[in-house]
């Protein structure tokens, strides 16, 4: 006697839905252990929208034993199954906003495996910036820097603070910055054009920009609005920054994601923060577009500043058995370097925050 169609559907469905959630099952390993793939991202994606898709053909056909499920009593006792999974669910959701510390450890050790797997692949194209110097008590750190999908030569800076905020030594800084020595000078072709996106990504430079180029004149060039929490930290002005002693400290920014060797010049105190500023020109957006503020002169001046800084940190305690760390977007600089005040509105912000995909740094003696 053969099957009704109504039965065969469900056999059908019910063999979808189980090879979708085995796909579902290998991406998600995939993706938290192994770097990021297109192809992976792909094909998770999709059967992600099919299982939706098939869940809700399921909830169409099964309503009135999903409603008796989610109703508070059942016909001789109180559904307690209902409460477990409700509040099972509710308790994994809170605890990861919170960034309970056993769930940011296994997010850690993901970022640490996919660091690991990258860093051995010559497709990801990384640089190693090694800075590593003698220092018998120093701090050793691995720093994996991934860049986003809006990683365009930004300037960036990353050093080490007391948990009060007082600097106690710069890690590293791209060179630019620290010699002052931005001899470009960049002119709009339109002088009245204003911009509430990257204008680069509609348009070819040429079209909107006349390039100048005057190294004569780029040490009076500053920018303050690059970097303003780090160089009000350093507490000297950009125009001032090369006189520092920096030397092995500074490096060309790199065009691609990198992993940089260094260590801390003596011995930290038991807690200190690990913090990372990186900026980049001509990123607008609705908000900080580039009429946005016409009496600030650094704002509105040739640099084409567009969103401001953004800082990650993270806080590493030498006492703890951690050595891997993830660094964490927490604000943004000044939108003209005025202070080094960290704001940490971040609503603002759009595709500033694709500049960095990840920044895990291992530490060790």
């Amino acid at each position: 006697m053969p099957l009704p169609k109504s039965h065969l559907l469900r056999r059908l469905v019910t063999l979808c839905v189980a090879f979708i959630f085995c796909t579902l099952a290998l991406t998600s390993v995939l993706m938290f252990s192994q770097g990021h793939h297109r192809m992976v991202s792909t094909i998770h994606s999709l059967a992600g929208f099919s299982f939706i898709a098939f869940a809700l053909w399921h909830v169409k056909n099964n309503l009135l034993a999903l409603i008796n499920h989610l109703r508070l009593r059942t016909a001789k006792r109180l559904n307690f199954e209902l409460a477990v999974a409700f509040f099972g669910v509710a308790t994994l959701i809170s605890l990861s906003l919170i960034d309970f510390d056993p769930f940011k450890q296994f997010y850690a050790w993901g970022q640490s495996l996919r660091s690991s797997n990258t860093h051995n692949k010559q497709s990801y194209a990384y640089e190693v910036i090694d800075m590593t110097t003698q220092s018998a008590d120093g701090t050793h750190f691995r720093l994996d820097f991934r860049t986003g999908s809006r990683f365009a030569w930004p300037q960036y800076a990353f050093w080490l603070e007391t948990l009060d905020g007082k600097m106690i030594q710069p890690l590293f800084v791209t060179a630019k910055l620290a010699n002052n020595h931005f001899a470009n000078k960049v002119k709009l072709k339109n002088p009245n054009q204003s911009f509430s996106e990257n204008p680069l990504d509609s348009q070819p430079w040429n079209a909107i920009f006349n390039d100048g180029w005057e190294p004569q004149t780029a040490a009076t060039r500053a920018r303050p609005e690059s970097l303003p929490v780090f160089l009000h930290k350093l507490g000297i002005h950009p125009k001032q920054l090369s006189k520092l002693d920096i030397d092995g400290l500074t490096g060309a920014t790199a065009s691609n994601s990198f992993i940089y060797l260094g260590n801390s010049k003596q011995a930290l105190p038991q807690n200190v923060k690990l913090k990372l500023e990186i900026n980049q020109s001509f990123d607008f957006n609705e908000y900080y577009s580039s009429d946005r503020f016409p009496d600030d002169p650094v704002y509105s001046g040739n640099g084409f500043s567009g969103q401001p800084s953004l800082i990650y940190e993270t806080t590493i305690n030498s006492d703890s058995n951690r050595s891997i760390y993830v660094l964490e977007l927490v604000g943004h600089g000044h939108h003209s370097g005025k202070t080094g005040e960290l704001y940490k509105d971040l609503s603002k912000i759009t595709t500033a925050k694709y500049i960095v995909d990840r920044i895990v740094v291992e530490v060790g003696k």
